[in-house]
């Protein structure tokens, strides 16, 4: 978009390298466009991928899985590395989508998980209807008598009212979270308390919020004294 024109800092919690690389790129008009999380696509999915293996694989002895994402330019990169890399340490992928953002109807998608012989499904998804996604996972596989566990990565799976809001259908998703309450630097507890005080049920973890100011001060103040231009 034009979002660079207004030239204001902008900061993004986007985890799609296509901000990075318009920047690096570019440098005099993307410069206002700031990422403070350290969490993009690519390294997301080089940690999902030693999830799958060292626990869905080594630990709990998956060979079979099936890899949903959704079509968005964070999460699809995020599949295909998945799909490629996947079978080079014994797990095969039987069945792969990248859906549409606006899907409400997962019924399809499972019915082809299911009767692919997926022993677990990989999910990479935060923009879509979580909600419904993780419903009807629940409500479909009860159903059909035929449990697939379902792992990996949902903005909503890292919420304190992820039981709440998907009436408890969330038992037994695993997520991979990259946000709790732990010493970064030393204004990243005080920063946690302060955030979850002002808004209980929430956590301030989601990739930029944590400390983006913060980063941001430091980043300009940098800057500054280097005699770099604004």
């Amino acid at each position: 978009g034009d979002v660079y024109k207004r030239q204001i800092p902008i900061l993004f919690s986007a985890a799609t390298t296509k901000l990075d690389e318009l920047v690096a790129k570019d440098y005099n008009k993307y410069k206002y466009i700031f990422r403070p999380g350290n969490l993009n696509s690519t390294a997301q999915a080089m940690v999902l991928f030693m999830m799958a293996k060292e626990l869905l694989h080594d630990k709990m002895g998956f060979t079979k899985a099936a890899i949903l994402v959704e079509d968005a330019a964070w999460s699809k990169p995020q599949g295909e590395y998945l799909k490629t890399h996947l079978p080079e340490v014994g797990m095969d992928v039987v069945y792969y989508e990248a859906f549409d953002l606006k899907t409400t109807d997962f019924t399809p998608i499972f019915t082809h998980v299911r009767d692919s012989g997926a022993e677990v499904i990989i999910h990479v998804i935060c923009h879509c209807d979580e909600t419904l996604f993780i419903k009807q996972w629940h409500d479909l596989f009860s159903a059909w008598g035929k449990p697939v566990p379902i792992a990996g990565c949902s903005c909503i799976e890292f919420i304190m009212k992820c039981w709440e809001v998907t009436e408890g259908k969330c038992e037994s998703a695993i997520h991979l979270g990259t946000h709790w309450r732990v010493p970064i630097t030393e204004k990243t507890i005080p920063f946690w308390d302060a955030y979850t005080s002002k808004h209980p049920g929430e956590v301030p973890g989601f990739r930029g919020r944590q400390g983006s100011v913060h980063k941001l001060w430091w980043h300009g103040n940098q800057g500054i004294r280097r005699g770099v231009p604004a």
